[in-house]
């Protein structure tokens, strides 16, 4: 198998401790921070018309995001044409334009395959593996209660648990859709099971991805990436509030426990459990209520 391989998931949800991982693979052409279907999926119009290609291509050689890719207005040009044989939509034409552009990366690299890690890519599973037949998918999991408390204190202020979960239950949702859409080819992974058996899980997304499997694997260059996240899992009971673990439990109950993650127990003092009901719950469901909007409207832009 020679297709490419996407890590999605949200942030502080262990993308990069896997990509570090799988950068040892050596056919693979590695490639994050550059969020080609988070910022331009939806965007580029119907590239099957060559003038909408034309606009698309230029925005996509000018883009500064784009940038350390160098993509080569010429060759996509060039290629475009035969990848968008079969196209029988506009957004597979776009996502395949897009890949056209990170295969085009990984040739230069001398890589067969490239990888890409890109935060929220699930949002876009449909249309990617219906365009890339071989593309194979790892989309990772985290408790949303641990990624709340990994987030910066800044970012955890009183409301912030409302979004986060709103995140988090979309992530799932969108996970859960690629892998009824294409079983073969998605492989959902709990970030805690990557913790907790980092050789049999790597084994596991090897196998998936069609990868060669090596013990070198969890030792890569600048230490083992997983075993500074081991003293992390948990941690919500220590960081978060209990008003906080609280309203995720309470929003995201079904999800939880069908991934794994039981509910706890959180100890309120009678002014906590007051501030709760008349404070952390009503700003966490309107911060809630907020982003789901804004996500909402920005699908529709």
């Amino acid at each position: 198998m020679d297709g490419p391989i996407l890590i999605g998931g949200l942030d502080r949800s262990g993308k990069t401790q896997l990509r570090l991982a799988l950068e040892l693979l050596p056919e693979i052409a590695w490639v994050r921070k550059v969020e080609p279907w988070t910022r331009f999926a939806g965007r580029l119009g119907d590239v099957r018309k060559p003038s909408v290609a034309d606009r698309a291509i230029a925005r996509l050689v000018d883009s500064p995001w784009l940038a350390g890719l160098e993509p080569d207005a010429a060759r996509l040009h060039a290629d475009l044409p035969v990848v968008l044989e079969d196209a029988g939509s506009a957004s597979i034409a776009e996502s395949r334009l897009l890949a056209l552009m990170l295969a085009h990366y990984a040739e230069k690299t001398g890589c067969s395959r490239w990888g890409l890690q890109e935060a929220g890519v699930e949002r876009y599973m449909a249309s990617v593996l219906d365009a890339l037949p071989g593309a194979r998918c790892i989309l990772l999991v985290r408790d949303p209660r641990d990624r709340l408390a990994a987030f910066p204190a800044g970012r955890r202020r009183f409301g912030a648990a409302g979004p986060a979960a709103a995140a988090w239950l979309a992530s799932v949702r969108h996970a859960k859709a690629a892998a009824r859409r294409h079983p073969e080819r998605v492989l959902i992974v709990r970030l805690e099971d990557l913790v907790a058996r980092p050789a049999q899980v790597l084994r596991t997304i090897c196998e998936h991805v069609d990868a060669e499997y090596s013990d070198a694997l969890l030792d890569p260059p600048g230490g083992r990436p997983f075993d500074a996240l081991a003293g992390r899992v948990g941690r919500f009971r220590d960081v978060l509030t209990a008003g906080q673990v609280e309203l995720i439990q309470s929003l995201a109950p079904r999800a939880m426990i069908a991934l794994g993650y039981e509910p706890a127990e959180p100890e309120f003092s009678s002014l906590g459990r007051a501030r709760y009901w008349l404070y952390d719950a009503p700003v966490g469901l309107l911060r809630l209520t907020t982003s789901r909007v804004r996500a909402a409207a920005g699908r529709l832009s």
